[in-house]
């Protein structure tokens, strides 16, 4: 449920690298496509929920339950937010450093599309969340908004 909540944020995210990929001078002068960014953005994507659920399950992992099967269960935990964040920027440094892309262009343009969709995930994620969750979900959307 979660992942769904979040859709709204990862479809701005796609849509802001678009909008600075599409007629960025240093990709064409390297001969980078739109193509070949958006499959840097999905296996990065990939990689950092990957992540976001790995360290969940390590920072929020109760005695007694079998991490194994809860792990892949989506009705148990949720994802870290710290976990997601690592995880993209390992992936885009080592899968930037192996297509050897122009690493500062790529952070750049990713930082910047993940500021802009960082609001609408606060937003999206304060609907699933109790009491006094929603204040501080909506408390971060209106600062980084």
């Amino acid at each position: 449920m979660q992942l769904l909540v979040l859709l709204p944020a990862f479809l701005l995210f796609l849509y802001v690298i678009y909008k600075l990929v599409k007629d960025d001078y240093v990709f064409i002068r390297k001969n980078i496509s739109l193509e070949q960014m958006f499959d840097v953005l999905f296996i990065t994507t990939g990689v950092g929920l990957l992540f976001a659920r790995l360290f969940y399950f390590l920072f929020h992992f109760g005695n007694g339950e079998n991490i194994f099967l809860h792990f892949f269960s989506p009705d148990v935990g949720g994802l870290s937010f710290f976990g997601a964040f690592l995880g993209g920027l390992l992936t885009l440094y080592f899968f930037g450093k192996y297509k050897k892309m122009p690493l500062e262009r790529l952070f750049d343009f990713f930082i910047l599309a993940f500021v802009v969709a960082l609001p609408a995930g606060f937003i999206g994620t304060a609907f699933l969340a109790k009491n006094l969750a929603i204040v501080y979900l909506l408390g971060n959307a209106l600062v980084y908004g």
